[in-house]
């Protein structure tokens, strides 16, 4: 996986989406969809980050989908938030 499109978080536990890693900027929830579908068909447990850390070790198919839809939530508005 590339590290400019499914961006692990610092505390390697989460995903998020970036169009442009080094800037942060956030990939449009279509496109989000659009990763999430295109390795569905794929097994793995582990994502490793664009540069050597962070490193979601295991887990990381479920956390794809969740994280996915958590972001999603974020960008329109619908998360909830403390």
């Amino acid at each position: 996986f590339t590290g400019d499109t499914i961006f692990v978080t610092p505390g390697e536990d989460r995903l998020t989406f970036v169009w442009s890693a080094p800037n942060r900027l956030p990939l449009p929830e279509r496109d989000v969809r659009r990763v999430v579908d295109a390795v569905a068909p794929y097994d793995f447990d582990r994502i490793y980050g664009g540069w050597w850390t962070p490193v979601l070790r295991e887990g990381a198919k479920g956390a794809l989908r969740s994280s996915a839809d958590r972001y999603i939530e974020f960008l329109r508005g619908e998360a909830r938030t403390g």
